[in-house]
This record gives C-alpha cells, sequence and structure tokens, in this order.
C-alpha cells in the first residue's frame, strides 16, 4: 500500500477483470489517468485472479472478501474520495443495501427500477422501439406463440445482467423456459427477439440529474458474445443531447450510463438494454476526444481535468501482456478465458 497525501484526489475503481470480455473497470482507469494524472487510484475486485489488479495505472489495490466490504467502504468515504461501480450485480446490490452517498458514482434505486430488463420502459421514455420479449419460465402456449413469431434465434437474458443468443431447438428442448403449472414466481430470466441490424451504443455522464455529456458509438467488430472490439465514434446530435437531458433529470441520473440499440434496414433505432455504468469500450471514446469518466469525476468533485489532445474517430482493442503483481502471482491458476 502507497502512503497518500489526505487531500488528493482518491479514486476507487470496481469490476477490473479484463479479459476478452472484459468489464470496464480498467477503460475507466485509463480515462482517469489521463485527465488526472495526479490522482490515486485504486482498484476494487473479489478475486484475486482478476487481471486489471495488475494494471500499471492503478496505484493501489483491494481484494474485497464479500460485498460487505464494498458497503463498509461506501460508508466511509472521505470527502477526497470517490467510488465508480463498473458491475451491474455490485450496483444494484449497493442502492438495496449503501445509504445514498453522493461521492459513489451510479444511479439511484429509483432511477435502476426504470432501466429494468426488458427495458420497456426506458425505450418509452427514450421514444424508440424496444422488441418483443417474455419473462420465462411461462405457459407452454404463450412460449410456443413467442417463439413462432419471434424465429429462428432470440436472446436468453438476466434481468440485470448476460445476454446469450439462443436457437429455437434450444429453448423448445430445454425444460427451464415453459411450465405447464400455474407460475407464483419466475425466475430471474428473459426471452427477448433477435432483431437484424447494426449494433450501436450510446453513453453518457450525468451528476445530480445534470447531463455532463455523451457519445454515440457504432460497433465494427465483436467479440463472439456480442462484446465491442472496434468502433466508430460519433458526437451526439441535437435531438439526443436533448432527449437525454430531459432523461436525466427526469430520473436524478447519477453516474455513467449506456443505453445498448439495434438499427435496422429501415434506420428504425430498437432499444435492447439499459445500463446503469460506463461500457467497458468507453477508453476509445477518451481517444477520439470525449472522456466521459473524466467529465463525471470533474462535476463530483469541482477537479479541473486536463484535456486530452487525440481527435481519432475510431478506436479498436489490442491484447497486451502485463507483469502481474507479486501478490497476486500464486493466484493464478491454468484456465482456458472465453
Amino acid at each position: 500500500m502507497r502512503t497518500t497525501p489526505r487531500n488528493r484526489l482518491r479514486i476507487f475503481v470496481s469490476g477490473v477483470d479484463s479479459t476478452p470480455d472484459p468489464y470496464s473497470g480498467v477503460s475507466v482507469a485509463r480515462s482517469l489517468r489521463l485527465a488526472f494524472p495526479g490522482c490515486e487510484l485504486v482498484a476494487l475486485d473479489q478475486s484475486p485472479q482478476s487481471s486489471g489488479l495488475s494494471w500499471s495505472d492503478f496505484d493501489d489495490w483491494r481484494v474485497l472478501s464479500s460485498r460487505v466490504d464494498l458497503a463498509r467502504l461506501c460508508a466511509n468515504l472521505a470527502s477526497n474520495e470517490y467510488l465508480i461501480p463498473c458491475v451491474d450485480e455490485e450496483i444494484h446490490w449497493l442502492v438495496g443495501n449503501v445509504r445514498d452517498n453522493e461521492r459513489v458514482l451510479m444511479p439511484s434505486d429509483r432511477c435502476l427500477r426504470r432501466l429494468r430488463k426488458p427495458a420497456r420502459v426506458l425505450a418509452k421514455l427514450l421514444e424508440v422501439r424496444s422488441p418483443a420479449s417474455i419473462l420465462v419460465p411461462a405457459r407452454r402456449e404463450r412460449l410456443d406463440a413467442f417463439v413462432e413469431k419471434c424465429g429462428p434465434h432470440v436472446w436468453q437474458k438476466g434481468r440485470i445482467a448476460d445476454a446469450e443468443l439462443a436457437s429455437l431447438e434450444t429453448i423448445r428442448s430445454s425444460g427451464e423456459f415453459a411450465s405447464d403449472k400455474p407460475l407464483s414466481r419466475r425466475k430471474d430470466l428473459f426471452l427477448q427477439a433477435h432483431v437484424d441490424g447494426s449494433l450501436e451504443v450510446l453513453s453518457f455522464a450525468a451528476y445530480k440529474g445534470r447531463f455532463l455529456n455523451g457519445v454515440w458509438m457504432r460497433k465494427l467488430g465483436v467479440t463472439s458474445k456480442g462484446k465491442t472490439w472496434s468502433g466508430a465514434v460519433m458526437e451526439l446530435s441535437a435531438e439526443w443531447r436533448s432527449r437525454l437531458q430531459t432523461l436525466v433529470h427526469q430520473l436524478s441520473w447519477h453516474g455513467g450510463g449506456a443505453f445498448e440499440f439495434v438499427r435496422d434496414s429501415h434506420a428504425q433505432l430498437w432499444l435492447i438494454d439499459g445500463n446503469p455504468r460506463f461500457p467497458a469500450w468507453i477508453h476509445g471514446a477518451t481517444l477520439c476526444g470525449l472522456n466521459l469518466p473524466a467529465a463525471l469525476l470533474s462535476a463530483a468533485s469541482g477537479t479541473r481535468a486536463r484535456k486530452g489532445s487525440d481527435r481519432c474517430k475510431e478506436f479498436s482493442r489490442v491484447v497486451v501482456e502485463v507483469a502481474v503483481r507479486p501478490q497476486f502471482a500464486s493466484s493464478f491458476e491454468p484456465h482456458a478465458v472465453e
């Protein structure tokens, strides 16, 4: 652990594992380091096997034994300390177990209720369409009607995180999705119709209901799970800037956010997900001149962010090797990374 001046800006960033389908912690840290070179960045994760704990932009690190430790950290943040959580499940847990703290830069419980997937409420607020969906398990006749209408593939999703494309054969043959008995309680799953088109994401930063800035990104390359590998970055149109200003004010949005869309062959936008955090590609936007994590932290702390000099229009990821910190070297065991 390094010693730090008491008034030095200190930012905790959770969710730093960085596989080919990464969390956004490392990307957030990279952007903050460019904007606040003198700050202290502290990586948080629940496993010593998290690869991002060894990322060089972090000055310090903590492996949390449980979410109770995370809640305790939130309750004891000093006036110069902030937390940017980057894991959906953590954010949903924190809003139900931690008192409101404006230095924890994430949306409130009221806001998260509007984001709960499938994102029909959010789509209505944004004035776009949302794909057909059904909570599962469902009565067999309803499930059969849904898959017949939406085939040949549908998305199997969790109501907080996770998504997997599934065939109709898989849906029909699995006993997980249909029930012939009365349903008193469903699993935390739903099925969503697949929409063909280009994958696009709108990301933004807001502070206590005030819109700070946003960016539009079109995916150019994706991983096997549909995560961004490369993308083209564009500034928001006046129309979308106005929509976001209204939305974040209505929901008192606090922190980063990302809305995922499909643009179909008729240029119609379909909202497929809304996330209460920055996306894992957010440093790509920084490289294109739009540093949203810096905008958020600057608004929260009152500290002026250093402006970046990069103004490219596209970004891409590369795989790099990093030296594992000695404290974690024995924690890494041979395993496959998807």
